[in-house]
């Protein structure tokens, strides 16, 4: 589960208040917009109210939109710099748990031979479906508790199609399963 976006809209002395006030709605824009779904758009925003009004809790905003979107290299940086800019943070150990969990992550996937930092990579091989599959009247194999060699998934998150109606949640939900067979299974 995500954990909720921190908001923090304090005023500063050194950015103007119209600068200010822009941040702020951009900020208030992207929870709207995770909450939703829309991790890349989120991010897009709260990247754009940290350079209108630098505050510190945007950098764990914007390590959780890395988070969501599994780019945990970048999401563990932004969750240091957070606590580096807030060295008596309220959050600091649920955020030093998020910081191990990023690199435990990055292990992961380091050791499983994948590119380090993110969870998606930039093309897939073709896939050819074995008629071997089984039958609905064979039912469902059983099940095993650590993986096996053949084991694989077809992973598919659309969002932002031209074509497929809207579906805020699909890249979120891949990830989930994504991570569950990864990590959890």
């Amino acid at each position: 589960m995500l954990a909720p976006l921190v908001l923090i809209l304090a005023a500063t002395l050194a950015v103007p208040p119209a600068a200010a006030r822009q941040a702020r709605e951009l900020v208030e824009r992207s929870m709207r917009e995770y909450d939703v779904g829309e991790i890349a758009q989120a991010l897009q925003d709260t990247r754009a109210a940290y350079l209108l009004d630098p505050l510190p809790a945007l950098l764990f905003n914007l390590g959780q939109c890395h988070r969501a979107l599994g780019e945990w290299e970048e999401a563990e940086r932004l969750y240091r710099a957070y606590l580096r800019d807030v060295p008596g943070a309220k959050n600091r150990p649920q955020v030093e748990k998020l910081v191990a969990e990023m690199a435990a992550r990055q292990a992961a996937l380091v050791s499983r031979g994948k590119s380090k930092g993110t969870w998606m990579t930039p093309a897939l091989p073709a896939l050819a479906l074995s008629a071997a599959l089984p039958s609905v009247d064979e039912g469902w194999p059983e099940t095993v508790s650590s993986p096996a060699s053949q084991d694989a998934a077809v992973v598919v998150g659309i969002e932002k199609y031209a074509f497929v109606s809207h579906v805020p949640f699909a890249a979120r939900d891949a990830y989930a399963f994504w991570s569950f067979l990864v990590f959890d299974r």
